[in-house]
């Protein structure tokens, strides 16, 4: 009886978590519209920030006991971005790819810096690929992709916010399905000060 109290407990507090990021989304799609969401950078390691983020992820996919990799092309990568905008742009990435990655299947997030002053952060996850025609709505806003068919809960608005807070900071993301990388979902920023 103790666990089955705690289990209904656990399930209310997520079920309100739950409705509490989805508010949270839509006051920031609120702001985007609006145009009061503002860029506020400052400088830091991208790959220490990135790393944090995933270690706070990785709780959350242990139920389904997936492996979750970071790798990165140099042990720091300094440079000017807004972490409260690349906090919900990872975390949105991981979240997505979790839903879509069978139990005991791997995500993988990589960073590499570019010749031009920017940073490519990478989040591809294994399992079922995405058709072309997935790939062309993925950005749209509530768009509720195969949801149901992978038994996942969704609101249809993560990665249309990540393409929204992505192009704020001035950045751009490309979207790929094959046999070698998986379903992967690359962000190209840009870190120089003079960017922004």
């Amino acid at each position: 009886k103790i666990f089955q109290i705690l289990r209904i407990r656990h399930s209310k507090r997520m079920v309100h978590s739950h409705k509490a990021f989805f508010l949270l989304r839509i006051l920031e799609f609120r702001k985007v519209e609006s145009g009061n969401l503002k860029i506020r950078v400052s400088h830091g390691d991208v790959v220490g920030f990135v790393r944090r983020c995933v270690e706070a992820f990785a709780p959350l996919v242990a139920r389904k006991q997936l492996k979750v990799y970071l790798r990165a092309s140099s042990e720091q990568v300094d440079g000017w971005f807004d972490p409260d905008k690349l906090d919900k742009i990872v975390y949105n990435l991981l979240s997505n790819a979790a839903k879509y990655t069978p139990d005991k299947g791997e995500i993988i997030i990589r960073i590499e810096t570019g010749d031009d002053c920017s940073v490519c952060i990478s989040v591809a996850n294994s399992g079922e690929l995405m058709t072309q025609q997935t790939i062309d709505g993925l950005f749209r806003r509530f768009y509720d992709g195969n949801y149901r068919k992978h038994h996942t809960i969704g609101t249809g608005i993560g990665l249309s916010l990540v393409k929204d807070l992505t192009d704020l900071h001035r950045g751009s993301i490309r979207v790929s399905s094959d046999e070698q990388d998986g379903n992967c979902f690359r962000i190209t920023l840009p870190i120089g000060r003079d960017a922004y």
